[in-house]
């Protein structure tokens, strides 16, 4: 929805105008008498400045974000710590250590409030521009080519960054507007967004078409020139906290400037409440209401205007019980939601998960953690009748091919006839209850597997995130689905994965010690590649290294090698005789072995998967593979061979890295996702889904042998030696709305035929009993079966 269509969504009194100019206009930026500051490239000539008073993970979480969404920012970054606790001072430095763009910070002895912070920071840089970011922000886009095209295209000196709320979805706001009405004696002032959504329209249903002036900045989300900020003055050093944009924006309107606003969302204003101890009290402090209306005592004395009113005291007053509250409240007071937590089998990635959620979340929410394995084979439609008769909440299926199941015609025809729940009535329970999945690998991404899960993701399920910020891109760039909500990426348990103090690294005399875990055949048997790269690269860079009189061992777990298995719970003694964990992947949704290896301090060598390239510090990411190769490995491997003394420091540095990627904070994730699609559901924003479901194409996904078949659970002895291999397919269904895309997929059968009929004569033993049975008289009526067969063997 294009931003110029919407003046009804203006903020009360707030009005709309145009702006002409011509694009001509920016060159004289490359005119060097006119002296105008233009916005360099990467930003080469700006510094983000963000101010610290405790709340260290938020202050990480932005940086990382810088890290991963402008990769190549060539700027600098100054952090102003107002005094915040030791511990937290001593977590930040760690990790700036670690980062690879160029931060500095200045530790102030005394709490300078957030106008005089900001005023000092900007006399502490030499650069052309400063961003203001509050660190309760996070990028989630790279902003450097829209800031530039926005300064050139308005010939502004001050522009704001539209936010976006911390459910990741809803605008916080957009545009800067000042707000002026009259009181008994004088004017009332203030500052918001020119726009008010509400919770009618999320982000990402806006089209910004350009950028558009205003006349408020808001002082924690903006670009501004430095030399004209301090030429103006600064923000007032009489406001401690509370008023002083307001008070700056009333001198850039004295004086007939320009505020521009920008016209991409890239930025989150994550501003939840902090259960944090240290947190709770910085908290107190900025809303407390002496402190506060101090400053709207000395804007009311300086500008004749008034800020502070009975409204600003009352919200004050809310803000102060709140962070009381915070404190002092006891978890598990409030009625908890019910969530259904369905993973595939015991003590594998998805359940680990689940039990971290359920180990983290448990205080919000009851959650039951069921498994697909217990379900399998002829009882692979039991679980649905549970589900339906527990009325969960929320159901989120880990696997989500299983939506296929959930919605079929087989699973209609089963509840009716075995239990007497109607089409309508189960139809009225998916729609009664939220139904979530997540993405986690790089699975069914070819054209038509992204058609044959349309259904999945445009009337199944209510919403889904991925794994990592590589599947987020892809999977935003998909037209035919939904948006994903966001990114949740695994988490590690450094309780349980840690660096032993008796563990050495090996010495210059003894082999470098490598190692690898996983399954080698993994995605094999569909397409013929060494997705995990352990036969093809591993494998051959080591034994080349050793024929070429090189000192290395490969130690390695590989599931397709029974003897090499080692049992979970040694995974930590595992990783700690290594010297190098290598990953191979081409491609991966999260690379589990390497958070880890991280959380036991050894170094990795990988390709650049799933949350590599995020989870890495500076000196790790020169070990990322430049290209995915045995070549590429080998030069890697040399280095470390002849450099022993760098396998300290990458140990120290992942240490450092890994404590950010812990399960609680992940889960603080899963938090934010279900808190949205729960108020979603309240507001009646879900949409409606139909039962049965029928799509294009119908991929019998979850009776595939070659996912279950990786689990040594499920007895591998009830798969048969095709299906293991060969993805099972049936086509179900064309319906009219596709019949377009007939002849694509007539041919696509027509190709498929042979494998079709093989899974018709071979391989019915994976559907149901009755199914079988039918089969089986059809087979014999058509004499492909003897009478006798029909009959057992003691008959």
């Amino acid at each position: 929805m294009k931003i110029g269509e919407l003046y009804n969504k203006l903020t009360y009194s707030i009005k709309k105008t145009e702006y002409c100019y011509s694009d001509n206009t920016a060159n004289l930026n490359n005119v060097p008498k006119f002296n105008k500051v233009s916005f360099a490239p990467y930003g080469s000539n700006m510094c983000i400045v963000l101010l610290s008073l405790n709340r260290v993970n938020l202050t990480i979480r932005l940086l990382t974000s810088v890290e991963y969404y402008i990769p190549e920012f060539k700027g600098e970054i100054l952090i102003i710590d107002n005094n915040s606790s030791a511990a937290q001072k001593k977590l930040l430095k760690e990790f700036t250590s670690t980062c690879s763009c160029p931060i500095k910070i200045i530790e102030l002895q005394e709490n300078l409030g957030v106008g005089n912070a900001r005023n000092y920071a900007a006399s502490q840089t030499k650069k052309d521009w400063i961003m203001f970011l509050d660190n309760d922000m996070f990028f989630v886009e790279d902003p450097l080519e829209s800031v530039q095209q926005a300064i050139n295209t308005l010939g502004v000196n001050f522009l704001n960054l539209p936010l976006i709320n911390y459910d990741n979805k809803s605008v916080f706001a957009l545009g800067g507007a000042l707000f002026t009405w009259p009181t008994n004696e004088t004017f009332f002032s203030g500052g918001g967004s020119c726009y008010n959504f509400k919770t009618d329209l999320e982000y990402n249903d806006l089209e910004i078409e350009a950028p558009f002036l205003s006349d408020f900045l808001f002082g924690g989300a903006c670009i501004l020139n430095r030399q004209e900020f301090l030429d103006i003055g600064g923000f007032d050093r009489n406001m401690f906290v509370g008023f002083e944009d307001i008070d700056f924006s009333l001198r850039l309107y004295k004086k007939g400037y320009k505020i521009g606003n920008l016209h991409k969302f890239v930025v989150v204003h994550n501003h939840k409440p902090s259960s944090d101890k240290d947190d709770i009290e910085a908290e107190k402090k900025r809303f407390n209401n002496d402190i506060i209306k101090a400053s709207a005592e000395a804007f009311e004395k300086k500008n004749g205007l008034v800020v502070y009113d009975k409204h600003t005291e009352d919200w004050l007053k809310q803000k102060q019980d709140q962070l009381i509250t915070a404190s002092t409240s006891k978890k598990g007071d409030e009625i908890k939601k019910r969530i259904a937590l369905i993973v595939d089998v015991k003590n594998w990635a998805f359940h680990n998960i689940a039990k971290n959620i359920e180990h983290h979340l448990s205080h919000k929410y009851n959650f039951t953690i069921y498994f697909q394995s217990e379900y399998a084979w002829e009882k692979w439609l039991d679980l649905y009748p549970i589900l339906y008769k527990e009325k969960y909440d929320l159901l989120f299926f880990f696997w989500r091919p299983v939506y296929k199941h959930l919605f079929s015609v087989d699973l209609k025809n089963y509840l009716e006839y075995k239990f007497s729940i109607s089409r309508n009535q189960f139809e009225d329970f998916l729609n009664e209850t939220i139904l979530l999945t997540g993405v986690y690998d790089h699975l069914y991404l070819q054209e038509l597997d992204k058609q044959n899960n349309i259904d999945i993701f445009n009337n199944n399920i209510d919403g889904y995130f991925v794994s990592s910020h590589k599947l987020m891109n892809i999977y935003n760039k998909i037209s035919e689905y939904k948006k994903p909500y966001c990114v949740i990426q695994d988490g590690v348990d450094i309780n349980k994965f840690y660096r032993k103090k008796e563990k050495a690294f090996s010495s210059h005399n003894s082999p470098l010690v490598v190692g690898w875990a996983g399954n080698s055949a993994w995605g094999q048997s569909e397409d013929g590649i060494d997705h995990k790269g352990f036969i093809s690269i591993i494998k051959p860079a080591v034994e080349e290294l050793i024929q070429e009189g090189y000192a290395i061992k490969l130690t390695y777990a590989d599931k397709q090698e029974p003897h090499t298995h080692i049992d979970p719970a040694n995974m930590v003694d595992y990783y700690n005789q290594l010297d190098v964990y290598i990953c191979a992947s081409d491609i991966e949704g999260t690379p589990n072995p390497v958070l880890e290896s991280m959380a036991c301090g050894i170094a990795v060598i990988s390709t650049d998967v799933g949350i590599v390239k995020e989870v890495f510090g500076k000196l790790q990411k020169e070990y990322i593979l430049t290209e995915r190769s045995k070549e590429a490995l080998k030069k890697l491997l040399l280095n470390l061979i002849k450099n022993r003394e760098i396998l300290e420091s990458l140990s120290k540095e992942n240490e450092i890295r890994i404590k950010n990627w812990t399960w609680e904070g992940r889960c603080e994730r899963f938090d934010e996702l279900f808190d949205y699609y729960f108020n979603q559901k309240e507001m009646g924003k879900l949409h409606k889904k139909q039962f049965p479901y029928n799509s294009a194409i119908y991929r019998e996904q979850l009776h595939t042998n070659e996912h279950l078949s990786n689990f040594p659970e499920i007895n591998n002895s009830q798969l048969s030696t095709n299906t293991t291999k060969d993805t099972v397919n049936t086509l179900e269904q064309i319906s009219l709305e596709k019949a377009e895309a007939f002849s694509e997929l007539a041919n696509y059968w027509e190709k498929n035929a042979s494998e079709i009929k093989s899974w018709y004569h071979k391989e019915y033993e994976v559907l149901p009993l009755w199914y079988k049975r039918f089969g089986h008289i059809i087979k014999v009526i058509r004499k492909d079966r003897s009478l006798k067969s029909l009959f057992s063997k003691s008959q």
